[in-house]
């Protein structure tokens, strides 16, 4: 007000890291003047203004998009006074699933009287916006049924313990950074 140009504001400035679904973090755009607001934009990336961005009002709320970015805001009031805010963010959002793990092999190789193999595989793909891959899950089949689910790996490889003789297969999928799960390889 009083011809400094509408109060623009995000809430909140950031994701706070990668999300895997944009619809749980809202953003709320502000835009208030004491002299009112005539209109407000926000654009992605690069600074809004009276002709680029989409029109908002006030406390409306939108989702991030897909992608690591920043919000960007421009006001201009009753006066004709205008202001800009941002950049806000970053807002990042990873939807997309790693791709599934494959050439899953134990060393020695099977079939084997060693009851302590080390497993390895390659590592899985994280097509963009690729948050990165963050861990790897296991779940070890003993002669058939589940024997053991071990704690997730950050590497491409995980030492088996003794759980003696039998046939043993391993299933392995990569989860990236914002939550996202791969299919199954074995």
């Amino acid at each position: 007000g009083s011809g400094s140009g509408p109060t623009l504001n995000a809430v909140p400035a950031s994701s706070g890291g990668w999300i895997n679904d944009p619809t749980v973090l809202p953003i709320t755009l502000v835009a208030t003047d004491p002299d009112g607001v005539s209109e407000a934009r926000y654009n992605w990336n690069s600074a809004a203004s009276s002709t680029v961005g989409t029109t908002y009002t006030n406390n409306q709320e939108i989702d991030p998009i897909e992608g690591s970015n920043n919000l960007y805001l421009w006001g201009r009031d009753s006066l004709g006074t205008q202001s800009t805010a941002g950049p806000f963010g970053l807002y990042q959002v990873d939807s997309v699933s790693p791709g599934i793990v494959s050439n899953i092999q134990s060393t020695p190789a099977s079939p084997t009287t060693d009851t302590t193999p080390s497993w390895s595989w390659n590592a899985a793909s994280d097509p963009a916006p690729s948050s990165g891959i963050a861990s790897y899950s296991l779940a070890l089949y003993k002669n058939g049924s589940l024997h053991a689910t071990p704690a997730p790996v950050t590497s491409t490889s995980w030492q088996q313990p003794d759980y003696g003789t039998g046939t043993f297969t391993l299933y392995v999928y990569a989860g990236d950074t914002a939550g996202n799960n791969g299919p199954t390889g074995s």
